[in-house]
């Protein structure tokens, strides 16, 4: 899918905008504060149904509003006629609106309401944000939350599967401290045991064939691969480590704990980026990982992904900086549709051609 047009109504710092897209190449330019990063979350909630940072909806919607749209108009990539574009909308609310307890999240295509489920995936996207520079030395949490968005955008098993598996888990973390309270037995666990056990193997199962996907990108990952260190769940495992569950009060296995990380060769020696790894050789697997990424949102969905990139240009080191923007450039069939956002226009970008949106005024 390509987006064409996209309207934000009291969405954060937006009270009205109406902004169009290249299918190629947009440029959006804009000081910090401007509302760069607030248009690629817009476009990251139509695609997933989530924000990427938000904590609560309600910091979504602007100051002083009880709701907040996004709307939507896209097109199948071969497709020309804007006439056969898709419509997709979110609606963001506070959770009250006129006294009435209504929902804070709805999502709806061509006018129809959906459920979110059966909204995420119509559109796919890949994210690059200065935040995922940090990805490889950051926490396993930060890892594990990686490999969910990837898989869950892609694979509507491994979503469903995720949100069982994360229900399940919550709820045996509290029969887990009732039981050291002495306030349940130990037979309550079976059932959750069974639902863990269930979704946690098609969770691993698919984080291994991710990982296994792996492969060099534009000449990069030649040296490089990714280790995955997977905590297993079973009948098995699970008596093993009851007893400690129980004193601690929550799930000590299960793909829960999972974790990865990136090795390089170097001569005849295996060194962890997260540890041995230059900050510039780190950065360059991130970009060899995001590289993956959209190759394997193509192979799994059969349409491109759109690429979003919050002002990571100013983050990258020149080479860096070129090997992305080679990328973005492309003529092959496989290139994304891309929205960079930056604080200011570089020579590549003045020289070429691309649709600029300028923030440096009112929104």
């Amino acid at each position: 899918m390509k987006l064409d047009h996209l309207t934000l109504q009291n969405f954060r710092n937006y009270t009205q905008k109406d902004l169009t897209f290249n299918p190629e190449l947009t440029v959006v330019v804009g000081e910090n504060t401007s509302g760069k990063t607030n248009l690629l979350e817009a476009i990251y909630l139509l695609a997933t149904g989530d924000s990427f940072r938000a904590e609560r909806i309600e910091e979504m919607v602007k100051w002083g509003q009880d709701v907040a749209h996004i709307t939507a108009q896209v097109t199948e990539a071969a497709k020309t006629d804007k006439s056969e574009a898709t419509t997709l909308a979110v609606s963001l609310t506070r959770g009250i609106l006129n006294g009435q307890q209504i929902p804070k999240r709805k999502y709806a295509v061509n006018g129809v309401a959906k459920r979110k489920k059966d909204f995420t995936g119509l559109v796919t996207v890949v994210i690059f944000r200065p935040e995922d520079l940090d990805l490889i030395v950051g926490s396993p949490g930060r890892r594990r939350a990686y490999l969910d968005n990837v898989l869950s955008q892609v694979d509507a098993h491994y979503s469903r599967s995720l949100a069982s598996y994360e229900k399940a888990l919550t709820r045996r973390n509290k029969l887990l401290d009732l039981i050291r309270e002495g306030e349940a037995n130990r037979t309550v666990l079976t059932f959750w045991d069974q639902l863990l056990i269930r979704d946690g193997t098609i969770l691993t199962e698919k984080r291994r064939h991710f990982i296994d996907s792996l492969t060099v990108q534009h000449g990069l990952g030649r040296d490089l691969r990714v280790v995955y260190d997977f905590s297993a769940i079973s009948e098995k495992r699970l008596k093993e480590y009851e007893r400690e569950e129980v004193a601690a009060g929550f799930t000590l296995v299960g793909p829960h704990k999972d974790d990865f990380w990136v090795e390089k060769k170097a001569g005849e020696q295996i060194k962890d980026l997260s540890t041995y790894g230059s900050r510039g050789e780190q950065r360059l697997a991130i970009i060899w990982l995001k590289l993956n990424e959209l190759t394997y949102s193509l192979q799994s969905t059969g349409q491109i992904p759109l690429l979003l990139l919050d002002d990571i240009l100013s983050e990258l080191d020149e080479d860096n900086r070129q090997l992305i923007w080679q990328l973005v450039t492309g003529d092959s069939d496989s290139t994304p549709q891309t929205v960079i956002t930056t604080t200011e226009l570089s020579t590549s970008m003045k020289t070429t051609k691309s649709y600029q949106i300028n923030l440096n005024h009112s929104v």
